[in-house]
């Protein structure tokens, strides 16, 4: 592997704060005129082992406004929940070190096959960033957007201008979910995530450590909907 972050570097000549800007402004624009590499696509068109930009119902921005990487999905009786890895909750050089080991060419858009919420978890928690692989009610998912592997090292290394990248917050997130990692990762290897809802869609509140996750859906799904 290798190829991306080598990509990335020639790409931004070094200059990494204004590779961003640039890249932040570039993406922005292909959202609001979509091309080939930027396409806009229906929600029942997404599959995993893709890269997606979303524009989701929900309280937050970093939700609201979502890179991800979806890896994995699940039908609960009327609800389908996919399961991304947001990069607004990953700092730029965490970004391209994780998919530099996924993804071996910036060409084959097929290349990342057989991705699972359990597989992709375990590559996170190698880097500390697990907490990042979120949930999606695809019903709230208000517009979709399919991104290009050849496009990826840009991608990577941008934002949506409503969300102020800050490293210090990242760091601080990354900090305070160092306490109860050890918690989170026992119970999510004693529950496979298609346990976490009840048949009837009701939110599962059993483990405490992930409890967060789980209400912010919950709350969010009574909020917007589904």
């Amino acid at each position: 592997m290798g190829n991306l972050i080598d990509v990335i570097k020639n790409e931004s000549g070094g200059n990494i704060p204004q590779y961003y800007k640039d890249n932040t402004v570039l993406l922005y624009n292909k959202y609001r005129s979509p091309d080939d590499v930027v396409k806009s696509i229906p929600v029942s068109k997404m599959a995993d082992g893709m890269f997606y930009f979303l524009m989701y119902y929900d309280e937050s921005n970093w939700m609201k406004y979502s890179p991800i990487f979806l890896v994995d999905w699940k039908k609960f009786d009327n609800m389908i929940i996919g399961y991304g890895v947001n990069f607004n909750f990953i700092p730029l050089e965490y970004r391209a070190a994780i998919f530099d080991k996924i993804i071996r060419d910036l060409e084959d858009e097929d290349q990342v096959k057989g991705m699972t919420f359990e597989s992709m978890y375990k590559i996170l928690l190698k880097f500390g960033y697990e907490y990042a692989l979120v949930e999606y009610d695809m019903k709230r998912i208000e517009r979709c957007y399919h991104i290009s592997v050849g496009i990826l090292p840009k991608f990577l290394y941008s934002s949506y201008p409503k969300n102020k990248y800050d490293p210090q917050k990242l760091y601080d997130i990354w900090m305070k979910k160092l306490e109860g990692r050890e918690k989170r990762h026992q119970e999510i290897i004693q529950q496979l995530s298609s346990d976490f809802l009840d048949v009837t869609g009701e939110i599962e509140l059993k483990y405490d450590a992930l409890s967060d996750h789980m209400k912010r859906l919950q709350r969010n799904h009574k909020k917007f909907g589904g």
